[in-house]
C-alpha cells in the first residue's frame, strides 16, 4: 500500500492537497434517464463533469419521480421479479446508458466513469461483495464502470480483491482521514 498524503503536503504531481489538482474530474451525483438524455449530455460537451455516481437513494428518487420509468417498471412487475431485480434492471440499464455517453472521454484521456453500488445489505459479507462486484461489472460489461465499495473494515478487502480482477473501484463514504489512509 502507498502512503496517502496529509493536508498540505505535496502529492506526487506537486500540488498540495487542499488545493485544485490538476486533472481533477467532477462528477455529478445524480442519474435519471431523461436527464441522461439531455443536460447530462450537455455538462459533458461543456466540460463541466467528467464522470457520475449513483447509489440505491438517487435512482429510488429517479423511479419514483420521473415518468421515464413508467412503462419499463409496469413491463417489469409483470415479469415477477424481486423489487431488488427490478431495481437492478432499470439501474444496470442507467448505468450502461451513462457509460456508452461518457465513454469518449474514457477513451481519450482515462476519465469519464460511472459508478453503481453493490448492495448495501451485503456490506459485512466479504464475500457476497466481492461476487456481487463481479456479477454487476460483467453484466454492466463496460470498461468506464467503477463498482462502489463502502469504506469500511469489510470494503477495503472487497475493493482490493476487485482492483486485483482489474475490475475499477470507486471507495466511497469516506468520512475521516484514517478511512482515506486505509485505502491507500
Amino acid at each position: 500500500m502507498q502512503n496517502c498524503p496529509r493536508l498540505g503536503e505535496k502529492t506526487k504531481r506537486g500540488a498540495s492537497v487542499n488545493q485544485p489538482i490538476k486533472n481533477f474530474s467532477l462528477w455529478v451525483d445524480f442519474i435519471e434517464r431523461d436527464f441522461l438524455d439531455s443536460k447530462f449530455i450537455e455538462l459533458i460537451n461543456e466540460g463541466e463533469i467528467n464522470g457520475a455516481t449513483s447509489n440505491p437513494a438517487i435512482f429510488k428518487n429517479a423511479f419514483v419521480s420521473s415518468n421515464a420509468y413508467k412503462d419499463e417498471l409496469a413491463l417489469l412487475k409483470t415479469q415477477n421479479l424481486s423489487a431488488k431485480q427490478i431495481y437492478e434492471k432499470l439501474a444496470i440499464n442507467d448505468i450502461k446508458k451513462a457509460a456508452k455517453i461518457l465513454r469518449p472521454l474514457y477513451d481519450a484521456m482515462n476519465d469519464g466513469f460511472v459508478s453503481l453500488e453493490i448492495d448495501p445489505m451485503l456490506a459485512n459479507n466479504i464475500e457476497a461483495s466481492i461476487a456481487e462486484g463481479i456479477r454487476l461489472f460483467e453484466e454492466i460489461n463496460e470498461p468506464n464502470v467503477m463498482i462502489k465499495v463502502p469504506a469500511t473494515s469489510s470494503g477495503y478487502i472487497v475493493a482490493e480483491d476487485l482492483l486485483r480482477r482489474n475490475i475499477n473501484v470507486n471507495v466511497t463514504l469516506v468520512f475521516s482521514e484514517e478511512q482515506a489512509k486505509n485505502i491507500c
